[in-house]
């Protein structure tokens, strides 16, 4: 399944629920927004970004024990 509504997915990092504490790359950034934001499946994000699920898997693991998730006001 790719991305079919683009302009959902452009302005997710504007109508973010969660707000991030800590440091994770832009890669990270964009696979915990879609992860908790667009409640997109492991699989869904590999082939949204056209990466291997493992990877995809690996970065979430690595950057949620980075973080701090915290509810956006």
């Amino acid at each position: 399944m790719l991305i079919s509504d683009t302009e959902k997915f452009n302005k997710l990092e504007n109508t973010s629920r969660f707000s991030f504490e800590g440091e994770v790359s832009e890669e990270e950034s964009i696979i915990l927004n879609m992860r908790y934001e667009l409640q997109y499946s492991f699989s869904e994000i590999a082939e949204a970004l056209n990466l291997d699920q493992g990877h995809i898997q690996r970065s979430f693991a690595a950057a949620s024990l980075r973080i701090k998730k915290n509810r956006a006001k």
